[in-house]
């Protein structure tokens, strides 16, 4: 039997509000039962309520992390092998639990919690892969976006899937954004034929094998427009502060391609390409700037991270790139080792903080001063956090993993 606990830490005084207390220790919270619990994303609201999105497989499992708080899911009736479930939980900024949801018909293990999004209204948008009956009577994953007010009442519910013969084509979904009038921009993976509406064949995906797309629907759920990549690899797409939208794909080249589109229609404003590299994450600070974890090829011994002709040689398979709104470059910090970079954020100073996992020794300075950081180990891997302020200068780093006994201010 398995048995992982999933712990919510929230080490950072006003994370994403306030960088000068960034880090005063808060609260911990912890999910789990018996079985293998997880989650996926965490957002957090202008009022600083954390929302957390992800899976469990304990058929008993407690929406409430607190220490004297209950709101049992009691899943004993669907005890079959596949079983599994995704749930929301909403926390306010101390840690207490307000409400909490869960989904799936089906409670298998094929359901998703893929992302969560705050509308500019303080709505949630929750993006899960939920199993569903098809029209012709059969189970298979359908993308659905719900959305809730502040104070968990269910507004509307999207669902995207094949309007056509099920066999024919499957759509997944791995990220979305919305844009300041809360239409979706949403991407993911699919195979073969997949017609999303029943009669405009604009919206058609059309595959031999797996591609990926790029969909803008409105909040309502009406189809807008959409993009396909041939090769499946990493990309993901954000809502910029000008509002149209930057993409960021691997290639099968491998090459990593940088595209400013317009969000009216999904048209080219412009595209970079760095070559014998591929991006393992990205995101876009409050300035528009593009920020890249990136990852050398194997087969390559210097890569230019410069898109324009000129040359800015990087020598480590690991780095983080900063490129200007228009995709021109700005600064890269090199990192050797294993570093796994799996979200980048900044707060509303500018300071940018990048979380992952790392494995033996890093230096998590890249200056030429150091700062290391070691796992217990060589075969575990442990959690890390480095940021940078806003002149993308290293200020501080740490690492989860090591066991500690901590005492919360507020237990």
């Amino acid at each position: 039997m398995k048995y992982k606990l999933l712990f919510i830490f929230l080490f950072f005084s006003l994370f994403f509000f306030n960088s000068s207390n960034a880090q005063d220790f808060q609260w911990a919270r912890q999910f789990g039962n018996t079985e293998s619990d997880s989650s996926t994303k965490i957002e957090v609201d202008s009022e600083e309520n954390s929302y957390v999105i992800g899976f469990t497989s304990s058929l008993v499992f407690d929406l409430d992390p607190t220490s004297n708080g209950e709101k049992l899911v009691d899943n004993t009736a669907f005890n079959h092998f596949n079983f599994g479930e995704v749930y929301l939980s909403k926390l306010d900024k101390d840690g207490n639990f307000l409400w909490g949801k869960t989904f799936g018909l089906y409670k298998s293990d094929e359901d998703k919690a893929v992302d969560i999004k705050i509308g500019t209204d303080n709505t949630i948008y929750v993006l899960l892969v939920l199993n569903e009956m098809t029209k012709d009577g059969v189970v298979e994953p359908t993308v659905t976006i719900v959305k809730f007010s502040p104070d968990g009442n269910e507004i509307s519910r999207i669902k995207l899937k094949n309007s056509d013969n099920w066999a024919a084509g499957r759509l997944y979904a791995s990220s979305f954004d919305l844009d300041n009038q809360n239409n979706i921009y949403i991407s993911g993976i699919f195979r073969g034929n997949v017609r999303l509406h029943p009669s405009n064949p604009e919206f058609d995906l059309n595959s031999s094998n797996f591609s990926q797309y790029l969909l803008k629907i409105t909040s309502n759920g009406d189809l807008q427009w959409r993009k396909t990549y041939s090769h499946v690899g990493f990309l993901k797409a954000l809502v910029a502060k000008d509002q149209n939208i930057q993409l960021v794909y691997n290639n099968e080249a491998p090459n990593c391609e940088i595209y400013d589109l317009k969000s009216t229609d999904g048209s080219i404003i412009w595209k970079k390409e760095l070559a014998n590299q591929g991006a393992e994450n990205f995101s876009s600070d409050l300035e528009g700037n593009i920020i890249i974890s990136g990852i050398a090829s194997y087969y390559v011994n210097d890569i230019d991270v410069d898109p324009s002709s000129n040359v800015v040689p990087v020598t480590s398979r690991k780095y983080f790139l900063w490129l200007d709104k228009d995709g021109n470059y700005k600064d890269v910090k090199e990192y050797d080792g294993n570093i796994f970079i799996n979200s980048i954020k900044n707060d509303l100073d500018n300071n940018v903080f990048f979380t992952g996992s790392f494995l033996g020794n890093i230096d998590a300075d890249p200056s030429s001063n150091s700062y290391i950081l070691k796992t217990q180990n060589d075969y575990y891997n442990e959690g890390i956090l480095i940021k940078f302020d806003l002149n993308r200068n290293f200020e501080s780093a740490f690492k989860l993993g090591e066991e500690k006994t901590v005492t919360p201010a507020n237990q």
